[in-house]
């Protein structure tokens, strides 16, 4: 076995072994965030290349990214959650910014300046 062929068959191996947990993981957050009906960019930690893609949200959008996010602070102080069936319609990995995008073009513009 040459060395790339072992990080190659060993990282298959820990692929095969942590996808089920990232599975489950990913459900878990999908649950959590659907309970107070957030998105997951609407609880993304604000980096440059984030805020910079908040700014091009339409107003429409950031209006809606804040009715959101009150809603969930309002449901956090009330100790309680959405409805069942307000939680189901939820689509918490539905995204909204461009923040990847932004990263590569902040990126580009501080290697060619």
């Amino acid at each position: 076995w040459g060395g790339r062929a072992l990080l190659k068959a060993t990282m298959s191996l820990l692929m095969k072994l942590t996808a089920p947990l990232a599975r489950a993981y990913k459900a878990r957050v999908g649950k959590q965030l659907a309970q107070y009906g957030l998105k997951l960019d609407d609880v993304v930690t604000p980096t440059p290349d984030v805020m910079a893609a908040l700014k091009k949200l339409t107003p429409e959008q950031m209006s809606d990214r804040n009715k959101r996010i009150k809603r969930a602070i309002d449901l956090q102080v009330k100790k309680t959650y959405l409805a069942e069936e307000v939680q189901a319609l939820q689509k918490p990995f539905e995204g909204y910014l461009d923040y990847k995008k932004e990263k590569a073009l902040m990126h580009e513009k501080l290697t060619y300046q």
